[in-house]
């Protein structure tokens, strides 16, 4: 469900913003950056957005309760008066999930075609991927996102 969902943003939030930071570190020294690392930032705000509005509307929820602790996953088994949050949470989080794809699909097309001219033009194309390089690629079939 929603908490599931929720728990793999989460990791997939942390595995995008580490892949960011190693291509922006390299784009500075190119000068070059693809078009569609910019749309991967922007699912990263989503996700981040997302995960602070379900941690301060659980927070909301918290102060109006007689203060127990309770952890983001308590919040959306035990308050069925959060139906409508859960609802719209499940929508933004299908929402990036379809974007996701989107990107993994266009990155994917992008390195059929670099991998076919390079082997039409043996000469190395200086935006070309070097072993041991980090690919956002590397687990497209396992990723649940």
């Amino acid at each position: 469900g929603v908490k599931k969902d929720l728990c793999e943003l989460q990791g997939k939030h942390q595995e995008i913003s580490s892949w960011l930071a190693v291509v922006r570190d390299r784009a500075l020294g190119s000068g070059t950056q693809l078009p569609w690392v910019n749309e991967l930032r922007n699912v990263a705000y989503d996700i981040e957005d997302l995960l602070y509005g379900v941690h301060l509307e659980a927070e909301k929820d918290k102060i109006h309760s007689d203060g127990d602790e309770q952890t983001i996953a308590d919040y959306f088994c035990a308050k069925p008066k959060s139906l409508l949050f859960r609802c719209k949470v499940a929508s933004k989080v299908k929402a990036i999930k379809v974007k996701y794809e989107k990107i993994v699909k266009h990155a994917s097309d992008a390195n059929i075609i670099r991998n076919n001219l390079q082997m039409d033009h043996p000469a190395r194309s200086s935006n070309t991927r070097t072993a041991g390089e980090p690919s956002m690629l590397s687990n497209v079939e396992d990723s649940k996102i």
